[in-house]
């Protein structure tokens, strides 16, 4: 069994670039994104695993990311959500980087 995902119209050319393929490849699935508010849930729940609990201004910041996104194929919904908390607890591990500097 091979399982191949990624975005629609780049798996078509995937596919499609070689005759074999597509006689293999038989079979599709197609996901809806997920909504805003099942983007936030899931942001929700990335913090509440690693133990961080997102402030009404963070999510308030989140929404409108998601927002300006919404347009955006390479965003990766659940994934680009994911990419957002990684950002975030880098730049909160830099600024409390920058603080023990000044502590210190």
């Amino acid at each position: 069994i091979v399982i191949v995902a990624g975005y629609r119209e780049e798996m078509h050319e995937f596919i499609d670039s070689n005759p074999g393929l597509s006689s293999r490849f038989n079979r599709y699935f197609e996901f809806d994104d997920y909504s805003q508010d099942e983007l936030v849930e899931i942001f929700k729940n990335i913090c509440r695993k690693h133990g961080f609990v997102a402030s009404e201004s963070a999510i308030k910041s989140l929404r409108q990311i998601l927002l300006n996104n919404e347009d955006n194929d390479r965003f990766g919904n659940a994934r680009g959500v994911r990419n957002i908390f990684d950002k975030a607890v880098l730049n909160q591990a830099n600024r409390i980087m920058k603080l023990k500097k000044v502590l210190c």
